[in-house]
């Protein structure tokens, strides 16, 4: 009996540990485990609300959204942080120090309890939501649930269970030193299934200089099983980050075979799912300032050359 339960306890926390280990063939980025194929693993992988979307720009509604309070993201007292590579993504979680997000339109408060990153094979790809057909090399994603449920997993139960941010990388020239806290230690998770204890810095640090406009819309969980209980929020101004930092993110080993026939983990985004007849939403106007599109500035050009031409 006592060997019973020492194995049982112990195969509880290798599933907590590394929650894909079981079943873990049946999804992921590439082949016929591959986003085409994510609605045989869960139906609700092929509804009409998924995550993530492109972003066009002239599609948004301006609102009066008010700006976030993040509570928490400027200590470290009471922290604990894991960073885990659980066979998908490298995931930093968040314990303790009552860490929590609300304003932004939120109608309430919303616990953090991790964030995640989705990369690709190259600099010129990675980022799971685009803006007007624009990709970007990296995507973070912090993973906030509400305050009245128990846990990520109970609120997914909920349409008003999880909040969102989503946050770009862009490459520049100057590493980024909240981001290199993180590459620092994803050479002790290099395997799929593998975790460390990560020194506990404020969460503060990887977030770019401006939270004041963003993007919101209703979508989904981006991996299986896609539950549509997500409310977005994705920030249009990006993070930096160098070549060298975003190389290191690729040598992390998945649980998949990629295209390559190595373990290399990257190109773990999906691609942009339909919009349909949701509403995108904005508290900033992303179109001030814009130049006239090319079409528009021949089209003036054809206009003034043929009134020239019948003046003369």
């Amino acid at each position: 009996m006592d060997f019973l339960k020492v194995f049982t306890g112990a195969f509880v926390a290798f599933v907590q540990l590394f929650p894909y280990a079981v079943g873990a063939s049946s999804w992921g980025y590439f082949g016929s485990d591959g986003p085409s194929h994510w609605s045989d693993v869960s139906a609700t992988c092929g509804m009409s609300s998924q995550s993530p979307i492109n972003i066009v720009s002239i599609d948004t509604i301006m609102s009066s959204m008010d700006a976030f309070t993040l509570s928490k993201f400027d200590t470290t007292t009471g922290l604990s942080l894991n960073m885990v590579n659980n066979g998908h993504t490298a995931q930093l979680n968040i314990d303790g120090a009552a860490v929590k997000v609300s304003g932004g339109g939120l109608t309430a408060d919303y616990n953090t309890a991790q964030l995640h990153f989705h990369w690709g094979k190259t600099d010129a790809e990675g980022s799971e939501h685009t803006v007007d057909g624009t990709r970007f090399p990296m995507e973070m994603h912090i993973v906030n649930y509400r305050a009245t449920y128990t846990s990520v997993s109970d609120a997914a139960g909920h349409s008003d269970g999880l909040a969102v941010l989503g946050f770009f990388f862009e490459i520049g020239n100057t590493s980024h030193p909240g981001i290199q806290k993180i590459v620092d230690v994803l050479s002790s998770i290099t395997d799929a299934g593998t975790n460390t204890t990560v020194t506990p810095f404020m969460l503060n640090e990887l977030l770019p200089s401006s939270l004041d406009n963003f993007y919101r819309y209703s979508g989904s969980l981006t991996t299986p099983n896609c539950n549509e209980v997500v409310t977005w929020s994705v920030f249009p101004q990006s993070i930096k980050i160098t070549s060298s930092q975003m190389a290191v993110f690729r040598t992390l080993q998945s649980v998949e075979q990629n295209d390559d026939g190595n373990h290399n983990m990257y190109n773990n985004y999906r691609p942009v799912q339909a919009m349909g007849s949701r509403k995108l939403y904005a508290n900033f106007n992303p179109n001030a300032g814009a130049r006239p599109s090319v079409h528009l500035s021949l089209s003036l050009l054809a206009l003034l050359s043929c009134i020239l031409s019948r003046m003369f």
